[in-house]
């Protein structure tokens, strides 16, 4: 599978879908705190945080026409605090070119993107865990465990709980006995589906929980119709793609990287 503009968009804005869906979620008294945002452009998403500045919740995603990132420059610009970024895939290279000419560089290895067709008949592995789909009455467990594992503040979880039970999302928690000690997400639209929210506890990794429950994912994947499923991760550097855990584990589930994309990260007040 080859890396073109037709299925890089794709990829890109099933990916913006679910953020900005994560976004809508967001309770009114905690988006009214931390100053949360979201601006839809032509099926990408402008996101803003004010208080908790990362790529994965300042920036822009699925915005790939040259005359609409700068309608999303202007918007972040106006209603994001320093630190934003615009993540664009290498093979918009007008974009790109735009980018640099106003200033904008990118920083850190940026994100690898993966891809791969479902159902996973492929993948073959025994783990102690077992998973299953949840509903909000366990959603508190889901939020727990994700805001643990990516280090983010307690009050973030009553964002993250939204998120479960709402329409095209699939939540799955991995229990060992019964104690929930993994989690991941999938969002699906037609045919192509973003999976994320991926977290382990700490005294519970290297158990087999992430493989498991990607493969759980494409599971339901398949059964919603979905043909294919995207899924990002940190760029490891070339000498330790073995030890990045996340990056590892969709290697080994049959996932296909086709690009690294670049984070860039916006200079001044405008571009």
């Amino acid at each position: 599978m080859r890396p073109n503009q037709a299925l890089s968009i794709s990829l890109e804005q099933i990916e913006a879908q679910a953020f900005a869906d994560v976004y809508r979620a967001v309770p009114v008294s905690y988006a009214s705190a931390n100053r949360v945002h979201l601006r839809d452009i032509e099926g990408g998403a402008c996101l803003t945080h004010s208080t908790i500045v990362i790529p994965e919740l300042d920036r822009v995603v699925g915005v790939t026409a040259l005359d609409d990132v700068k309608v999303a420059c202007d918007w972040m610009a106006a209603n994001a605090v320093p630190g934003w970024v615009v993540q664009m895939p290498p093979v918009f290279e007008d974009v790109t070119r735009h980018l640099r000419e106003k200033g904008f560089r990118p920083i850190g290895n940026g994100w690898a993107k993966f891809c791969r067709e479902v159902p996973p008949d492929d993948m073959v592995f025994s783990s102690e865990l077992t998973v299953r789909t949840i509903e909000p009455a366990q959603a508190e467990s889901f939020a727990t465990i994700l805001a643990d594992g990516f280090g983010l503040p307690l009050d973030f979880c009553s964002w993250l709980a939204a998120v479960v039970g709402r329409p095209n999302w699939t939540v799955q928690l991995a229990y060992a006995d019964d104690t929930p000690v993994s989690c991941g997400a999938l969002y699906s639209d037609g045919q192509v589906a973003w999976m994320g929210m991926d977290a382990t506890l700490p005294d519970h990794r290297r158990k087999g929980g992430q493989s498991l429950l990607i493969r759980s994912r494409l599971l339901a994947a398949a059964e919603l119709g979905v043909k294919s499923v995207t899924a990002e991760t940190g760029q490891p550097d070339a000498d330790k793609t073995d030890q990045h855990a996340s990056y590892s584990n969709y290697r080994r589930a049959g996932f296909t990287q086709l690009y690294t994309r670049p984070n860039f990260v916006h200079p001044a007040d405008e571009c």
